[in-house]
């Protein structure tokens, strides 16, 4: 959840200064700085403890309420990242931490399937995620957008791996 916080210090703190530099110059730029920055990180921390202004993990207008669609957005695309840049044990361990702390986020079970199966040539972990996908998604009666894809991957991987 850290990074959602220091995307703030850079929007808030270091872009501005490295905007006005050229119209400032280096001496009012390092001023700024030395007062711009440990106040911002005063406030996030003010942020995060009293959850009373938006900001960090906090949506502006739930008064204070954990707006969880944004932190598992920022989750998912933590774990995209760490797939464009072949990082697939992190992606693992990202998309791991979702289904800890939100066990009814299909599209996890659904990636991990996936990683399994095609990066880290786990069958059976793969199988494991696309058959507790499949059993949510016929169990909740959810009309889920990869349901024909995790249907095939089931039979695929059952096949390859012996079993019907």
């Amino acid at each position: 959840m850290e990074y959602l916080r220091y995307g703030q210090l850079y929007a808030w703190v270091i872009f501005p200064a490295a905007v006005f530099l050229p119209l400032f110059g280096f001496r009012m730029i390092a001023i700024y700085l030395i007062f711009a920055i440990p106040l911002a990180i005063i406030g996030q921390f003010w942020i995060a403890k009293s959850g009373k202004l938006s900001g960090g993990l906090f949506h502006p207008s739930a008064n204070g309420v954990k707006d969880d669609k944004a932190i598992i957005a920022g989750m998912y695309n933590l774990a995209r990242g760490h797939l464009q840049t072949s990082e697939h044990l992190k992606a693992e361990k990202e998309y791991l931490e979702i289904l800890k702390e939100y066990p009814d986020e299909m599209d996890a079970h659904y990636y991990l399937g996936t990683l399994y199966g095609e990066k880290f040539n786990k069958p059976e972990k793969a199988l494991m995620h696309f058959k507790r996908l499949n059993r949510k998604i016929i169990d909740g009666g959810v009309d889920y957008q990869y349901h024909d894809s995790v249907r095939e991957k089931i039979k695929d991987l059952g096949h390859g791996m012996g079993k019907s």
